[in-house]
């Protein structure tokens, strides 16, 4: 990003036409996906579900704005997890960097003739080596110390207990908090809705300047609402995945016994499978050496279903 100046558009700042001063701040993958896929840059508006011409001119032709769409559409279905995942990452997006509560993303490089993996805090690769205390991790060595510890879990009766009561723990903990968000959510999701309404009555009476700032409100306000109803989604498809778990102590613990023999067994993207399936997250503190593994207790039932069927075919 800094080679391509957006660290220095950070420190950039514009006033608006009502005399507030903002202050830029550093892109990422987010920011980037969101300027590609809005509608506003081809003279466009959005509301809800619905895209039509605006009264602003447009920044980009609605031929490059389509293009885009469409390159986009082809990256999401041609690059899938195999294709992304082509260097054998295990813990790639389960894996977090507990200095700084960021994801650790991997990486490799090539040092005569040969390959080198590793994981590297995103926080340090936005902002500098500087910024994170965890930085790089040879990604070999802490693939092999989780699948270790999750052997040594379906070895051990009483650590597998142990194991599966944090887990129980951690689930009802989400479950409240989701409970909670889901209320929130609700709320604005409504609050984001009445000002859209308002807001598109207010354009198609206004004009001049006046239109253009409630153009900038309503633009601002319907990227709000798409954002919220996202963010729904998810906490209501977590809801129902959690609410769907019936697990069995024992069951579980079967299932991570046969963990071992199984391991040996699969090629890279079923081992990825299997890791996510098992794993919620893995935290990893690179000044202290510490590594924490949470398990999922959703993940665990649909290791034990699948592991019965095929089991019996």
């Amino acid at each position: 990003m800094e080679r391509l100046g957006l660290r220095e558009d950070a420190r950039q700042t514009w006033t608006t036409r009502d005399g507030k001063v903002r202050v830029g701040r550093e892109f990422n993958n987010v920011d980037l996906h969101r300027m590609l896929t809005d509608p506003l840059y081809a003279g466009m508006q959005k509301l809800g579900n619905e895209t039509f011409k605006g009264d602003h001119p447009a920044i980009v032709s609605k031929s490059v704005f389509d293009r885009v769409q469409r390159l986009l559409t082809d990256n999401r279905r041609n690059s899938g997890a195999s294709h992304r995942n082509r260097h054998g990452a295990l813990l790639r997006g389960i894996l977090r960097c507990a200095g700084c509560d960021s994801s650790m993303t991997h990486a490799f490089t090539e040092r005569r003739g040969k390959s080198f993996r590793y994981y590297r805090c995103v926080n340090a690769v936005k902002r500098g080596a500087e910024a994170c205390p965890t930085g790089s991790v040879p990604a070999m060595k802490i693939e092999e110390f989780v699948v270790e510890q999750t052997k040594r879990i379906g070895a051990d009766p009483a650590l597998c207990e142990e194991t599966f009561r944090q887990v129980q723990a951690h689930v009802a903990n989400e479950r409240r908090g989701l409970k909670a968000e889901a209320k929130r959510l609700e709320r604005e999701v409504a609050a984001a809705r009445g000002e859209l309404g308002r807001l598109t009555t207010g354009v198609t009476r206004a004009s001049g300047a006046a239109a253009d700032a409630l153009m900038a409100k309503l633009a601002e306000t319907q990227e709000r609402f798409t954002t919220l109803e996202r963010r729904q989604r998810v906490v209501t498809e977590r809801q129902v995945a959690l609410a769907a778990q019936d697990v069995d102590p024992d069951a579980v613990r079967r299932a991570l016994a046969r963990f071992t023999d199984l391991w040996e067994v699969l090629l890279s993207p079923e081992r990825e499978r299997v890791v996510r399936l098992l794993i919620d997250r893995v935290d990893y503190n690179g000044a202290t050496g510490q590594l924490k593994i949470t398990f999922s207790a959703t993940g665990a039932t649909v290791f034990v279903a699948t592991r019965s069927v095929k089991r019996r075919s």
